[in-house]
């Protein structure tokens, strides 16, 4: 499909102010980089938090291991229960909370990003068809597909390498939003087929088999994504700025 047929307005005299106009899709490119790089860094300046706190509360239990031992059993000390529950979070959920929250944020950041491209080429080029005539597999296939079909983008078009790893994400993403982890609620037989355990097996992502129950513990797994997705909004971009 070409562009002409879709669009009422002449891209060939573009003015000035729509040219800058479009800046703005540079502009929120560099945002949604930036907005998960730092999602990124937070990870990692967690990682200060939980190691200290381990370490503290490791000096608490061997302190008072220490201080109660030769003691008779009526004489020992009462092991604060709070220490166990911190330990064991900080040891074996502190990750994979915070990882499947960030990666969670991460996919609003870059389905936000996407939905803003689409909002300034409305407003630039004024289509005759409009986001909400198309219909796609949620609402970040709708906008893609949008670009793909008004604005004969092809770095939109489902068929690209990076859109298909995007999907394999995406599937991740509403495991975890809605249903709890888990990416085969059909306990489908040949798991290579459950979309979303590319990425599973790809970043070493603990889970158990069937029902594919899965934690993410691995950094890995949000860099990867960060890639992924960088490269989709780099190339649409790109593509975008040969509008002008």
């Amino acid at each position: 499909m070409q562009i002409v047929m879709f669009l009422s307005h002449d891209k060939s005299k573009m003015n000035s102010l729509e040219k800058k106009s479009l800046d703005n899709i540079n502009f929120s490119s560099t945002i949604f980089h930036s907005n998960v790089s730092s999602l990124i860094s937070i990870y990692e300046d967690s990682l200060n938090i939980r190691e200290s706190r381990i370490k503290e509360l490791d000096n608490r239990i061997e302190s008072w291991s220490k201080e109660n031992t030769g003691k008779l059993p009526n004489e020992i000390d009462e092991l604060e229960d709070d220490w166990f529950q911190d330990y064991n979070h900080y040891m074996h959920h502190f990750d994979y909370l915070l990882l499947h929250s960030l990666f969670i944020s991460s996919f609003s950041i870059f389905e936000n990003h996407i939905k803003r491209v689409v909002d300034i080429l409305v407003h630039v080029m004024r289509p005759i068809i409009k986001p909400g005539d198309i219909k796609g597999n949620g609402e970040i296939d709708t906008l893609r597909k949008y670009l793909y079909l008004v604005f004969d983008l092809n770095s939109a078009c489902s068929d690209t390498v990076e859109w298909s790893e995007i999907l394999e994400y995406k599937a991740v993403r509403n495991a975890l939003v809605h249903a709890g982890g888990m990416l085969n609620k059909e306990k489908k037989s040949n798991l290579d087929k459950v979309k979303g355990f590319k990425k599973i097996k790809e970043h070493n992502v603990w889970y158990r088999t069937d029902s594919i129950y899965f934690r993410i513990k691995n950094i890995d797994f949000l860099k990867g994504f960060h890639r992924d997705a960088t490269s989709f909004s780099d190339k649409l971009v790109q593509e975008i700025n040969m509008l002008r």
